[in-house]
């Protein structure tokens, strides 16, 4: 099994910290952490990466450290932006990230709630469930719209990827419209939210209304499958 690559944005200006649960998940993972702070449209990147190049390579250095010690293999880079969703998709595409990790300020719990549309994605999230050794995890599977596939066939597609059946814990059917409250009404019985592929068109709830309000919640971190871009549906073949 090839080593997953895992992008982990960091707001450490705003003293955001990488909870030791994440950290400790690491172990033989690809990690790049990135600095990223945002900044007013008056002023210049430059500018910003003049005044704070230094501390925020001092922070995120002392961050490598521990995760080096947890044994993944790790790389820092920093990006002072006016628009941070849009550095982050960038640097996904650049370091071909397998996921993007979206950090929340407590450890992760061992259970997780698995969001998905595209059957696809549920592969990726299971080799990821190995490379993390969560195989023993319990799992909420949450199928959104299911125009195109079942939550029958979603178990056997984990399954195959050597999730026990008795380890799914439930399953569930959503629209887009109940998909937050779906979420927040299951924070406290899930530690880690994994998200699969969706429809570009809920880009702006799956990064902005999910993760404001789970942070709300006191939920755990939210990994996105294939990160940022995994939100891009596939073109149809004509």
């Amino acid at each position: 099994m090839m080593n997953k690559k895992i992008l982990i944005p960091i707001e450490v200006l705003e003293k955001e910290s990488v909870p030791e649960g994440v950290v400790d998940l690491m172990s033989g993972v690809e990690v790049i952490l990135l600095g990223v702070h945002e900044i007013p449209e008056q002023t210049a990147a430059s500018q910003a990466s003049s005044q704070y190049k230094e501390k925020v390579d001092s922070i995120l250095n002392k961050i490598k450290q521990s995760f080096d010690e947890a044994g993944a293999k790790t790389k820092t880079r920093q990006a002072f932006t006016h628009n941070k969703a849009e550095t982050i998709e960038r640097i996904e595409r650049e370091e071909n990230v397998d996921a993007t990790i979206l950090l929340n300020p407590i450890p992760p719990q061992k259970n997780i709630l698995l969001v998905y549309r595209y059957i696809e994605n549920l592969e990726k999230a299971g080799a990821l469930i190995n490379q993390f050794g969560l195989g023993g995890s319990e799992i909420g599977l949450m199928l959104v719209e299911p125009d195109e596939t079942t939550l029958d066939q979603g178990v056997s597609k984990l399954m195959k990827q050597g999730v026990k059946l008795e380890n799914i814990k439930e399953r569930i059917e959503t629209d887009r419209e109940d998909i937050v409250n779906e979420i927040e009404n299951r924070s406290a019985d899930y530690g880690l939210l994994m998200i699969g592929r969706v429809d570009r068109d809920l880009k702006d709830l799956i990064l902005g209304d999910i993760s404001k309000k789970i942070k709300e919640a006191t939920y755990g971190p939210v990994i996105l499958i294939e990160g940022m871009k995994s939100v891009d549906k596939p073109k149809k073949e004509e």
